[in-house]
């Protein structure tokens, strides 16, 4: 009885570590290109915009500063 608890709770963790790979390969492969490893067009844009609006706020937090 004891055996076939701890083979369940041992299976129940490899699913878990099976499962947690899969979904880190799918999360790359929706990011960047398989043959190249570039930043997929619609990831691209994203880290741009994301970017973009940083320096955004960077420049405006700057200009707040250099009026006092």
């Amino acid at each position: 009885m004891r055996r076939n608890f701890l083979q369940a709770i041992g299976d129940q963790m490899l699913m878990s570590v099976s499962h947690t790979r899969l979904r880190s390969l799918v999360r790359r492969m929706g990011v960047s290109d398989e043959r190249s490893g570039l930043l997929s067009r619609s990831s691209y844009l994203s880290c741009l915009l994301t970017e973009a609006d940083r320096a955004r706020t960077r420049n405006a937090a700057g200009a707040d500063d250099s009026a006092d």
